[in-house]
């Protein structure tokens, strides 16, 4: 299983490739950036639990400035 390091670089580069991608929309040239939340799945979890803290991260990005990754 990778670290948590490993996935952060991951979800990094996802971020980059959607802000740097030429989107375009009927020739309309559009800027589009996204914001993650992220989460390490801990010993015992239920899902629920593991999606709330990731959703949790997710919205302290959004409030805090969008486009970044929390985790």
């Amino acid at each position: 299983m990778g670290s948590m390091q490993e996935g952060m670089d991951q979800l990094e580069h996802l971020s980059g490739s959607v802000s740097s991608y030429a989107f375009r929309y009927e020739e309309i040239p559009l800027s589009l950036t996204v914001t993650i939340g992220a989460a390490c799945y801990e010993k015992n979890d239920t899902v629920e639990n593991w999606v709330n803290r990731a959703d949790r991260k997710l919205y302290e990005g959004k409030s805090s400035g969008k486009n970044k990754l929390v985790a």
